[in-house]
């Protein structure tokens, strides 16, 4: 479907759709691309994360992500360790599917 950018997924809630079927969040996950919580993403691979030692993302639902900070994160990715793309991969749908319960409901609390 080419579906799975959260502002997508809202603009398609908004019309009615309620099925997708999108490796995005994986996808991304596995090149170095985080989404944060608050929605915004970075791409931890950047030199910037090298001495960053601030949790990956302190209010994501995954708990990895609280656990690993960001150099750790990025090192991992550098030394080509798949553990790199677990950690992200929770990430990436921890935040997709938090968005989606959140979204789930508004769209019942309008029904009801």
């Amino acid at each position: 479907m080419g579906v799975g950018e959260i502002e997508q997924l809202r603009k398609c809630i908004a019309l009615g759709m309620d099925m997708f079927d999108c490796v995005l969040p994986v996808r991304i996950a596995r090149h170095g691309k985080i989404i944060l919580s608050d929605e915004s993403t970075i791409n931890i691979t950047k030199a910037e994360y090298a001495e960053d030692y601030s949790p990956i993302d302190s209010a994501s639902p995954s708990t990895l992500s609280h656990a690993h900070t960001k150099s750790y994160l990025r090192h991992l990715f550098h030394i080509k360790e798949r553990y790199a793309e677990t950690i992200a991969i929770m990430q990436n749908l921890g935040v997709t599917l938090k968005m989606m319960r959140n979204l789930q409901e508004k769209m019942n609390e309008v029904s009801v």
